[in-house]
């Protein structure tokens, strides 16, 4: 791209975690950003601080009419959207088994994992495929390979995003857009703490003095799959912990 033609990178659940490391990575190397997040106050905090055009959208990505009016009203130049970065979820309502947990948070999940996941990839994808360049990266989880207690409709939500990646690379053959998986471990974010409800006692239980992932390390990731020659795509990129690995379960030392 030239000067007059940015490189526009949008991320969803850009207010914190890996969202919001991956928006500092970009920002970093001179990307314009289009930052969606509920968290009006850290969206803004980000429009200021990060040195570079950003652009934000205050919405919840599983309300599909104010998505599709944010994303078909981007104004110039953040409508050249040339990587898309499906952050957006949480994992709240896995600190119960199944026959316990809540189903209307169940159905939250489901919602936000898959949903927005969904609707930011349809209403970004034709863009990126008439340009006959873009990059569509989908979060993952190692977690829907390796299966634990109380993983139930997390692990399954991570499945989808996994074969939906597979599937939409077939679809787009022949276009120049890559897609891209990354699964990362357990990575040190509020979303630990939101899935457990800020309880730091069952936080230490779970997680112990484990040396995990830090969002910057996801953030490299995700510019290394980006910045790939354009004959190459990372397919799936799986991303742990030293301290991490399945035996059967996963075992954190």
């Amino acid at each position: 791209m030239t000067d007059t033609h940015p490189r526009v990178v949008l991320i969803t659940g850009a207010t914190s975690g890996i969202g919001a490391g991956t928006a500092k990575k970009f920002a970093e190397e001179g990307w314009h950003l289009v930052l969606t997040g509920r968290r009006a106050d850290r969206l803004e905090e980000a429009r200021e601080t990060l040195g570079v055009p950003v652009h934000t959208i205050c919405a919840d990505v599983t309300d599909l009419a104010a998505m599709t009016e944010a994303l078909s009203s981007l104004p110039a130049p953040f409508d050249a959207v040339e990587v898309l970065v499906n952050n957006a979820g949480h994992g709240i309502g896995t600190d119960a088994k199944f026959q316990e947990a809540d189903l209307e948070q169940l159905h939250a999940m489901v919602e936000a994992n898959i949903g927005g996941v969904l609707t930011c990839t349809r209403l970004l994808l034709p863009s990126m495929i008439e340009r006959g360049r873009g990059h569509v990266i989908n979060l993952g989880s190692i977690f829907h390979r390796y299966p634990y207690t109380m993983s139930h409709v997390y692990n399954s939500t991570k499945a989808f995003v996994e074969n939906f990646t597979q599937g939409l690379r077939a679809d787009l053959l022949g276009t120049d857009v890559k897609v891209s998986t990354i699964e990362p471990g357990l990575v040190l974010t509020e979303f630990v703490e939101r899935r457990f409800h800020g309880d730091q006692e069952l936080i230490k239980k779970r997680l112990g003095d484990a040396d995990g992932l830090l969002p910057e390390d996801i953030a490299k990731c995700i510019w290394f799959c980006v910045n790939t020659p354009r004959r190459m795509t990372v397919s799936r990129l799986e991303v742990v912990m030293t301290d991490q690995a399945p035996a059967p379960n996963l075992v954190i030392n």
